[in-house]
C-alpha cells in the first residue's frame, strides 16, 4: 500500500476515535441502563477495531518498495465523498439529531453506492432510519440526540 492510503485509515482511526470521544460526552450509563451514548460508543470502539488491522498492514506494506508498485484502481471520488459524509455525519449529528442526519446520511450513500433509482434509495433510507428508531428507541428505550427537534 501506498503512503496515501495509510493516511486514508489512520483518518478512519481518527474519526473512530472522535466517534468515541463524543459518544462518551453524551453519557454511556451502564450496560443494563445505556445513555444516549452508548450505542454510538460501542459502534466507535467496532469501527476502531475493525480499521486497525487495515491500518497494521498498510504500516507494514509502506516498508516495502517494489518496483512494480501501480496506483490502485479504487475510485478517490466515491471514497472521499464517502469520508466526507462521515465527517458531516460526525458534526451535524447533535446540532440535527438523529432522525435527520442519519437519513441523509443513509440517502447520500445509496445514492454514491447504490445504481438504483433516487426514489427506491430515498424510501430505503426513511425504511432503515425508521427501523433503528423503532428497534433501539421503542423497544429497547435508548434515546437518540434529537438536535433542534429536543423540546425543553
Amino acid at each position: 500500500m501506498k503512503k496515501g492510503n495509510l493516511i486514508f485509515v489512520l483518518t478512519l482511526e481518527g474519526l473512530g476515535i472522535l466517534e468515541i470521544l463524543a459518544s462518551y460526552r453524551l453519557g454511556l450509563q451502564t450496560f443494563t441502563n445505556p445513555g444516549p451514548g452508548f450505542f454510538p460508543f460501542v459502534s466507535g470502539v467496532l469501527f476502531c477495531l475493525l480499521v486497525l488491522p487495515i491500518c497494521i498492514s498498510s504500516l507494514k506494506e509502506l516498508g516495502k518498495t517494489t518496483a512494480a508498485h501501480k496506483r490502485p484502481q479504487g475510485n478517490l471520488k466515491k471514497a472521499g465523498l464517502i469520508t466526507l459524509s462521515l465527517v458531516a455525519y460526525f458534526l451535524f449529528l447533535g446540532l440535527l439529531g438523529f432522525l435527520i442526519v442519519t437519513f441523509i446520511f443513509l440517502f447520500g450513500l445509496f445514492c454514491i453506492e447504490r445504481h438504483q433509482k433516487w426514489s427506491f434509495n430515498l424510501v430505503f433510507a426513511a425504511a432503515l432510519v425508521g427501523a433503528a428508531y423503532l428497534l433501539f428507541h421503542t423497544l429497547l428505550g435508548i434515546e437518540f440526540p434529537l438536535g433542534f427537534l429536543e423540546i425543553g
